[in-house]
């Protein structure tokens, strides 16, 4: 559990000093000093500060999965267009507040050729999503449980094409509306359909 913890501040430390440096100034005792642990720990975990970078895409995404697997446990009545939007307006911030974080380590890994990595880890981290989303709303949206992983990835792919052709966006109101649309077109939800469900019970 402490060595978990160690882990997470030095990442948390490395997201935060690359929303201001590149990773090519950041130097690891610059990591460690606001990780609050010394450099000998540091190197307990990561090899360089370039092992460090390559992590964060990892942490990202399972922050990210997080949240939208909390919003399917706290929220009882939740229906899926309104799931939608939290989780788009979610990791929209999320990819907009840590942009500098996502693309330093997604660079890191297409350049250590680890891609089919990131493929299987986000494959495996979205499984216990997608049966946790069965579960909820199999009856409201027109797919198979087969075709969730899918539709996500998907999803996904058409946020990280929007930030690395646009950057970050300025205004997010718009791009958080357009993803929302694009993970209920992927999901084939049908809006007339489902409030007709929903009245009817």
């Amino acid at each position: 559990m402490r060595s978990k913890m160690t882990v997470d501040v030095i990442q948390e430390a490395t997201i935060k000093l690359l929303s201001t440096s590149d990773l090519e100034t950041v130097t690891t005792k610059d990591i460690a000093d606001l990780a609050g642990v010394s450099v000998g720990s540091l190197y307990q975990f990561f090899n360089n500060k370039e092992e460090i970078a390559s992590s964060l895409v990892f942490c990202l995404m399972d922050r990210t999965i997080g949240v939208a697997s909390a919003l399917l446990e706290v929220r009882s009545s939740l229906e899926f267009h309104v799931f939608a939007k939290e989780v788009a307006d979610h990791v929209v911030d999320s990819f907009a507040e840590n942009f500098a974080a996502w693309r330093e380590s997604l660079q890191m890994l297409l350049r250590e050729d680890k891609v089919s990595i990131v493929l299987s880890y986000a494959s495996e981290a979205l499984s216990a999503l997608c049966d946790s989303m069965h579960a909820k709303f199999g009856g409201f949206i027109n797919i198979d449980r087969a075709e969730y992983e899918e539709v996500i990835r998907s999803s996904s792919s058409f946020l990280r094409m929007e930030l690395i052709q646009f950057g970050v966006p300025h205004d997010r109101s718009a791009l958080k509306s357009k993803f929302q649309q694009q993970i209920l077109k992927n999901f084939e939800w049908d809006a007339a359909r489902n409030i007709a469900k929903i009245q009817n019970g």
